[in-house]
């Protein structure tokens, strides 16, 4: 538990340094978000690390999709 307060201080306190270095722009909202989610994504990604996804359906692999997609592909088409 001492390690998870102590992990949790050291990202608090960084992002609290980043978004203080970033100031207050009262025009560009979108601008200002993109600012703060790439601080606390680089700084989550830094301290506590990045997990990849985990497939879904892990036995769908991409030869069975290109065969999915031909057969959406022909399905609707009306030739005689």
């Amino acid at each position: 538990m001492e390690k998870l307060y102590t992990q949790k201080q050291r990202v608090q306190d960084t992002l609290e340094d980043k978004l203080g270095v970033i100031g207050c722009d009262r025009g560009n909202v979108v601008a200002q978000w993109k600012n703060i989610n790439e601080c606390v994504l680089d700084t989550l990604s830094d301290l506590v690390g990045k997990f990849g996804k985990s497939a879904r359906k892990p036995w769908i692999v991409q030869d069975m999709i290109s065969k999915m997609d031909e057969r959406k592909k022909w399905k609707n088409v009306n030739t005689e």
